[in-house]
């Protein structure tokens, strides 16, 4: 979520978008210049530098599944029939595919060198395949006869040390990769022998929905009504927030940790939890930091993606050009100096970037061609010097004094 890009500062401007078939399924995810995102039933890939896109590939039903890129190789899941995993090249040609039963993938997976590891949405299990070839390395890190079924609502995985729940991506963090579930429990697994180094549960009600967010040695999550942080050493509390319903994934970066929460954007101190300050008028996105502006998208369909103050939490931008559709759990993604934006209205992906240095401030009255000039060719464009705002007052006296001599004499 933290990005030190000083220079994307608002106001931004729209730059371009990815029209697709579907609306978008995941979080949009940029390696080496180019921002990977799946729609509907395909998974695009979109060159940032060159503005269009290089290829799309149908996978079949892609719910929710953020691909993982990781030594130039691309990680998606489907939710078709049975749900099938794939590693595809960046020239969108499949390597291998494993299918799975169905164990849902709303959250995504994360790869190290060595293995993909999958948090299962259904049974709350940890899957591990080999990242090489897709084969299946462990079926399921549970002991099914250990464990007891939940009751009640919240009744979507499996409870014990090892089950989490399912729903969040698993984070990695030095040799650990850790899971968080919707039924309260975290654990840490180390990722070489898969065997588990700690466990806690923060309750039923926790409801911890989306993915963990690492900082040093850190865990920071958002749950149901709390936002949580946890030491990554060994999993124990540090604090506990009670902010509102459905927190989101929190960005962190050192001295805040910010996140959505009920109807705003709450910003808290990362080592007490303290509220250092809230704002908004709607659910939030998942944010995203560059400098000293945070950017998240309003649920309200008028508004879409918004800049926030980092140390004050006042709204300085909002980026009202076009209708944006609301996604709390895919928020904006910072790189190469754009913010890009999922949206279902018309596009997949809406791309904003900072007008360059050399971008004119052009003083009104101005006309539709010195704008039109301006955004066609920024770097070299000289606006004419500006007209005395006493011509407005002429020009509407003299269609005044013409209309009247028409409507006099004929």
């Amino acid at each position: 979520g933290y990005n030190s890009n000083s220079a994307l500062v608002p106001p931004l401007r729209f730059n371009d978008d990815l029209t697709t078939q579907g609306p978008p399924r995941s979080q949009i995810v940029v390696d080496d210049g180019v921002a990977y995102i799946t729609a509907g039933n395909f998974l695009y890939a979109y060159d940032l530098a060159a503005q269009n896109e290089l290829w799309r590939i149908n996978l079949g039903q892609l719910r929710g599944c953020t691909p993982t890129i990781k030594a130039g190789r691309i990680y998606v899941g489907t939710n078709y029939g049975h749900n099938t995993y794939y590693c595809i090249s960046k020239d969108g040609v499949i390597i291998w595919q494993t299918p799975l039963r169905r164990i849902g993938t709303s959250a995504g997976l994360a790869v190290d060198t060595q293995n993909v590891f999958i948090n299962s949405e259904a049974d709350g299990r940890m899957y591990v395949l080999d990242a090489a070839d897709g084969s299946i390395v462990i079926p399921a890190v549970v002991d099914s006869s250990y464990y007891t079924r939940a009751i009640g609502f919240l009744n979507t995985g499996i409870v014990g040390p090892a089950a989490t729940g399912g729903n969040s991506k698993p984070a990695i963090w030095n040799d650990y990769v850790i899971y968080a579930g919707v039924l309260g429990r975290i654990a840490a697994y180390h990722r070489q022998t898969l065997t588990q180094v700690w466990s806690r549960n923060l309750g039923l009600l926790a409801g911890i929905l989306d993915s963990p967010c690492i900082m040093n040695d850190r865990i920071y999550l958002g749950g149901a009504i709390h936002a949580f942080c946890l030491n990554a050493s060994d999993g124990s509390l540090v604090w506990q927030r009670l902010l509102g319903l459905r927190c989101t994934t929190p960005a962190a970066l050192p001295g805040r940790v910010i996140l959505g929460s009920g109807t705003e954007l709450v910003a808290l101190n990362d080592e007490t939890g303290a509220i250092v300050w809230r704002n908004g008028s709607a659910p939030y996105s998942t944010p995203a930091i560059a400098g000293d502006y945070v950017y998240a998208v309003n649920a309200h369909p008028q508004i879409g993606l918004q800049a926030f103050n980092i140390e004050t939490g006042e709204i300085v931008w909002t980026a009202n050009q076009r209708t944006n559709s609301y996604f709390r759990d895919c928020g904006p993604t910072i790189a190469y100096g754009k913010v890009l934006v999922p949206d279902s209205q018309g596009a997949a992906m809406l791309i904003y970037g900072s007008p360059t240095a050399s971008m004119p401030r052009l003083i009104p009255p101005f006309t539709k061609e010195d704008y039109e000039a301006a955004m066609a060719d920024e770097d070299t464009y000289t606006p004419k010097k500006p007209k005395s705002h006493h011509w407005r007052k002429k020009h509407i006296f003299a269609r005044f004094f013409k209309h009247w001599l028409i409507q006099a004499f004929g």
